[in-house]
């Protein structure tokens, strides 16, 4: 373009000359370029000025269970109700109110079951809310309960693998050891370096093999223990002072569980384990639960490598 305002055509190209020479450089006019608006720097500001203490919020705002309330309106008819049933049942369980927790939680589900169309709440808040009153029903003694409420869980769970440790978990304090037994298999086949799985499993199986020779249980509860200490050996150490400290506390713990199995063992004869007579007893639906626990602690074959740390030579006899 010329001093005219004309476009020069050069090899085919339009080059505009005259404008472009007025924005050269703005760097004198403050900002970052001719499409950037002028830069403002951020003031400083001295936070210790700042006089601000939290305070414990006591009005329970959300809380209208201290007095007569419609369940039916809380639930369908107020703009946040859903959300203030929900932080009402966290409170009363946080509290040690078990049983208002338990009571209000049923009523959330129940109201659930029968809500209006457009209150849907989410399903997050639903696995929550479930997994309370699961809670609340073990502190209260109602195993049976407990049992039906996680299979409501079950059905709506997430794809998140630590469902599976409070499933197994809830299944043990229900006395259901193989049913937990299953479900933690099924985490430690996702994350198998979680040494804490192991312990779990090892539990599990000292109480549920009451019905045989108590020597095969304890051999492969010692195994069980002898892998999650292995996996904490060959993991990588953290740095992290806190870290260390639990890691330490974590092997302590499984040495202190080993103590105790090894003194119901004849440390004079082979501690060597019998499969056959292991599975003889099972249920058809366990056997294949105890050959996996069986071929990660003993076997030596590649099942056990492909969970990230080879087997050791002894691995096929428990080392005491």
């Amino acid at each position: 373009m010329t001093a005219n305002g004309e476009v020069q055509d050069s090899h085919g190209f339009f080059q505009f000359i005259g404008q472009a020479e007025q924005n050269t450089s703005s760097d004198d006019e403050g900002d970052d370029g001719i499409f950037s608006a002028p830069r403002q720097r951020k003031k400083e500001f001295d936070i210790s000025k700042i006089n601000y203490h939290p305070k414990l919020d006591r009005d329970l705002w959300y809380d209208k269970t201290r007095s007569e309330v419609d369940y039916s309106w809380w639930f369908n008819d107020t703009h946040s109700g859903i959300t203030e049933m929900k932080y009402t049942i966290h409170r009363y369980f946080a509290a040690g109110e078990i049983r208002k927790a338990l009571d209000l939680s049923m009523e959330f589900l129940r109201l659930f079951e029968e809500r209006e169309r457009g209150r849907m709440p989410k399903v997050s808040l639903i696995r929550e809310v479930i997994e309370i009153a699961v809670r609340a029903s073990l502190k209260l003694g109602d195993k049976e309960k407990a049992l039906q409420l996680l299979e409501e869980h079950k059905q709506i769970a997430s794809g998140d693998v630590g469902n599976f440790i409070l499933w197994g978990d809830i299944y043990s304090q229900c006395g259901k050891r193989l049913d937990a037994i299953r479900e933690y298999i099924s985490y430690d086949k996702i994350r198998p370096n979680d040494p804490t799985v192991w312990v779990r499993i090892s539990q599990c199986v000292r109480e549920a093999t009451s019905e045989f020779d108590s020597r095969i249980a304890d051999i492969l509860v010692l195994a069980s223990l002898n892998r999650a200490r292995e996996i904490l050996e060959f993991s990588r150490p953290s740095l992290n002072p806190i870290a260390k400290q639990a890691r330490a506390k974590q092997i302590t713990s499984i040495e202190s569980k080993r103590s105790t199995i090894l003194k119901d063992v004849d440390e004079q004869q082979p501690v060597q384990g019998d499969k056959d007579s292991l599975l003889s007893w099972l249920p058809e639906s366990s056997k294949k639960d105890f050959e996996y626990i069986w071929s990660v602690t003993f076997e030596c074959d590649e099942s056990s490598k492909q969970h990230g740390y080879g087997p050791s030579e002894e691995k096929c006899v428990v080392d005491l």
